[in-house]
C-alpha cells in the first residue's frame, strides 16, 4: 500500500526540495500519508530553513526528526551562547507562528495546521559545510558507510509502512538525493549506485538554464542505465515567460516514455535566513502549484498500483503464453513461478504475493549460469554492455574478430588459464560449454 519513489536532481539547485515539499503538502490534501526521507544533508548551520527537512515538514504540517548524526552537525553550527540554552538537537525550532499582513506585500497564503496523518519527516546524516558529502567528511570527520546510510533508510521505510498497515490508507514515500545521481556521497560512492539496492522508481527534477538539456539527459541515463525506472521528468519553468528557454518542451523529444511536466518556478527575492519572508514567498508557491501536484501524486498512486496489479497477473499470463524450459508444464501452478523484478548482486528481488512487497531471494544456481558479479560489478557490467551494444550491436562469432572479444581472450589467457591454456572456446552459455 506505500508508493516509493526517489526524487532524483540533474544537478544541485534545481528545485528538489520544493518539489518534494509541493508533492507532500498536495498528498496531505489527498488524504494520503508521507514520509519523506533524506538520507544526506550538508550545509547545517543552525538556520532550521536552510535543511530541505524542514521545509517539507512545514508544508506538510509534520514535525522533523533529526536523527542523531545531523543533529550533531546542527549543534556544532549553533553559536556557542545558543547551545547552552539547547539541551537537545533532535528536533528543529518549532514553526514560526502565522505570517501577519504586514510580514509581506503579498496576501497571507491559507494556514498550515499540523496533520492527522501519520505522516514522518526525517533527516539521516548531516555536516555543517555546504559542500559534497564526500568532502563534508573530509574537512569534519563522522564518516557513515554505504551499509549505515541503506539501513537507516530501510528502518524509516519499514517504520512508515507499518504505520500505513495499521492506518487502511495508501501511502507515499520520498526519497530525496543530495545534487545529482553522481554526486559521491559521504562513502564517495556516487548516490545512483548508493540507492541501487532499493531499486525505488523516481522522478528527475531538470534544469531550466542554460546547459539544463544536456545535463537533464546526462543525468537521465546515468539513472537508467543502473536499473532504475523513471516515471516523470519536472522542470521549475514558466514557458510562456518572456526569456524562458523552454527545455522542457526540448527535453519531451528526448524523454519518452517519460511524461515531462513544466512547474511554475517559485518568485523568489529572498533566502532562508530571511526567515518569515521566506517562509510566506514557499506556502504561497506550495500553494499556486497544489492542483498540478495533486494532479502528479494522483499519477504516481495510480503508477505503482497499476504495476502491482500487473505484477499479480503475471505468473498466469506465463502460464499460458510460453513453454519453460527444463520443466514439466503438467501440474505447473501460478505459485510456483517466481516473479523477478531485478538481481542486486547474489540475490533476485522477488515478489511475494502473499505478502505483497519484495523480498531478496539468493540465486542459488547462479554458478550453473556462469553468474556471479556482486551489485557493484553489476553496476559496471551493465554500463560495459551497454557500451557493446551500443558500439556493436550483435556480432555473429564464427570468422570475425574484434577488439572487446580479443581483450577478453587475453585476459583469460594470462589470468586463469596462464601456463596450461592456449585457445579460449567460447559459447553462448554454461549448459552447452
Amino acid at each position: 500500500r506505500v508508493a516509493s519513489y526517489i526524487v532524483w536532481g540533474s544537478n544541485t539547485n534545481v528545485g528538489k526540495s520544493l518539489v518534494s515539499s509541493a508533492l507532500s503538502a498536495a498528498a496531505s490534501k489527498l488524504g494520503v500519508p508521507v514520509c519523506y526521507i533524506k538520507p544526506i544533508q550538508t550545509g547545517i548551520t543552525g538556520e532550521a530553513w536552510e535543511m530541505d527537512g524542514t521545509k517539507v515538514a512545514h508544508s506538510l504540517g509534520a514535525a522533523h526528526n533529526i536523527l542523531p548524526h545531523a543533529a550533531r552537525a546542527a549543534a556544532d553550527a549553533m553559536p556557542s551562547t545558543t547551545k547552552t540554552n539547547h539541551a537537545s538537537h533532535q528536533s528543529p525550532p518549532p514553526p514560526p507562528p502565522p505570517p501577519s499582513p504586514s510580514s509581506s506585500s503579498k496576501p497571507p497564503p491559507p494556514s498550515r495546521t499540523i496533520t492527522l496523518l501519520p505522516s514522518r519527516v526525517s533527516t539521516l546524516f548531516g555536516w555543517k559545510n555546504p559542500v559534497s558529502p564526500h568532502l563534508a567528511v573530509e574537512m569534519e570527520g563522522r564518516g557513515v558507510s554505504d551499509e549505515e546510510i541503506v539501513r537507516a533508510i530501510e528502518h524509516e521505510h519499514s517504520c512508515f509502512q507499518d504505520e500505513i498497515a495499521r492506518s487502511d490508507r495508501p501511502g507515499l514515500v520520498l526519497i530525496e538525493i543530495a545534487g545529482g545521481p553522481l554526486s559521491p556521497g559521504p562513502s564517495g560512492t556516487l548516490f545512483a549506485d548508493l540507492l541501487r539496492p532499493f531499486r525505488f522508481p523516481g522522478l528527475l527534477v531538470g534544469s531550466a538554464e542554460l546547459g539544463g538539456i544536456s545535463g537533464t539527459l546526462c543525468a537521465k541515463e546515468s539513472i537508467e542505465i543502473r536499473g532504475f525506472d523513471l516515471s516523470h521528468l519536472l522542470l521549475l519553468e514558466d514557458g510562456k515567460r518572456t526569456g524562458t528557454l523552454n527545455n522542457a518542451e526540448a527535453l519531451g523529444s528526448h524523454s519518452s516514455p517519460l511524461r515531462v511536466r513544466s512547474v511554475l518556478p517559485i518568485d523568489s527575492t529572498s533566502s532562508a535566513s530571511d526567515g518569515q519572508v521566506y517562509i510566506d514567498e514557499l506556502d504561497h508557491w506550495v500553494e499556486s502549484v497544489s492542483k498540478d501536484m495533486e494532479q502528479l501524486v494522483v499519477e504516481l498512486l495510480d503508477g505503482h498500483f497499476e504495476k502491482v496489479l500487473a505484477m499479480e497477473r503475471y505468473p498466469e499470463e506465463a502460464l499460458q503464453s510460453f513453454w519453460y524450459p527444463f520443466a514439466q508444464h503438467k501440474g505447473l501452478s501460478a505459485d510456483q513461478v517466481t516473479l523477478i523484478d531485478s538481481r542486486e548482486g547474489d540475490s533476485f528481488s522477488v515478489y511475494d504475493r502473499s505478502k505483497a512487497s519484495f523480498e531478496p531471494k539468493f540465486d542459488s544456481c547462479a554458478s550453473w549460469w556462469t553468474q556471479g558479479p556482486d551489485l557493484s560489478m553489476q553496476i559496471e557490467m551493465g554500463k560495459k554492455v551497454g557500451y557493446a551494444a551500443s558500439r556493436y550491436g550483435h556480432v555473429i562469432f564464427p570468422t570475425n574478430v574484434h577488439e572487446p572479444v580479443l581483450e577478453c581472450t587475453r585476459n583469460l589467457l594470462t589470468g586463469p588459464g596462464m601456463g596450461w591454456a592456449q585457445r579460449v572456446f567460447y559459447s553462448d552459455n554454461g549448459s552447452t560449454a
